[in-house]
């Protein structure tokens, strides 16, 4: 399913005509395309196997020190408790900084992807959840927001069976089990992230 096929499916749902271009500025349009990109952010929250990242380095940059992430990103997990994601840079709380004088590894991260990015199963629970959302909102049509909560249960179905068959989640297959192989201690304050931060002046 495309976008522009999901933003009509959103516009007939309400008895709206179709549009040509994903970025119509019909008032209507624009509206059901807030709703489905709130719920496109919305359902990859939880994180999923095809938005989470593993072991992603990112380097300081050369003049300010800081380490700045891509908008999409939503959460990180580093190889220390004592950096995170403040605003859309990594901050060693630790050293109370946002400067760094070395490369730090993201043992996870999780990023809210495109559209076109999703899989299949996941752009039809998205349209049909947003449907039924746009339905409250615009028709407050109770048996046809139900309809396609319906449809938006089914499919959120087998994207959870195509996470569990990705991930093959056991005990054995976790960032702490993969840091625990590498030697890595990640929730000890002795490790590297003391030396990573430099405190600003």
């Amino acid at each position: 399913m495309t976008e522009l096929e999901a933003l009509n499916m959103l516009l007939r749902a309400i008895g709206q005509r179709a549009v040509v271009d994903i970025d119509s500025t019909l008032p209507s349009a624009e509206n059901a395309r807030d709703t489905l990109n709130r719920i496109r952010g919305t359902a990859q929250g939880r994180g999923w196997w095809f938005n989470l990242d593993y072991n992603v380095v990112y380097t300081p940059d050369e003049v300010s020190g800081h380490i700045e992430l891509p908008s999409q990103i939503r959460t990180v997990r580093t190889e220390t408790s004592d950096i995170i994601k403040r605003g859309n840079k990594l901050y060693d709380r630790y050293n109370q900084t946002f400067i760094f004088t070395a490369p730090v590894c993201v043992v996870r991260e999780q990023r809210t992807v495109d559209w076109d990015d999703m899989p299949a199963d996941m752009q039809v629970y998205v349209a049909h959840r947003a449907a039924a959302d746009f339905i409250s909102d615009e028709l407050e049509d109770a048996a046809k927001e139900e309809r396609h909560n319906g449809l938006a249960g089914l499919a959120l179905v087998e994207v959870k069976k195509q996470d569990l068959e990705a991930n093959r989640y056991n005990v054995f297959n976790t960032p702490r089990v993969f840091m625990a192989r590498r030697g890595q201690r990640p929730y000890n304050r002795s490790s590297s992230s003391r030396f990573t931060g430099t405190p600003d002046k």
